[in-house]
């Protein structure tokens, strides 16, 4: 059971430390990747309202 543990530990370090190394995201504005502005505005409306109720 310990060697288990040990080894989930070592697999979520090395994904970790890939992770800082890894690059950026790009940027992109909204309508270029075929969102709009207000759409993405609800959904943030809408899950901060359902983190609020949480």
């Amino acid at each position: 059971m310990n060697k288990s543990i040990a080894t989930i530990a070592a697999a979520a370090a090395i994904v970790t430390f890939g992770a800082t190394r890894a690059a950026p995201l790009p940027e992109a504005a909204p309508e270029d990747v075929g969102f709009s502005k207000q759409g993405l505005a609800r959904l943030d409306d809408f899950f901060a309202r359902e983190i609020a109720i949480s």
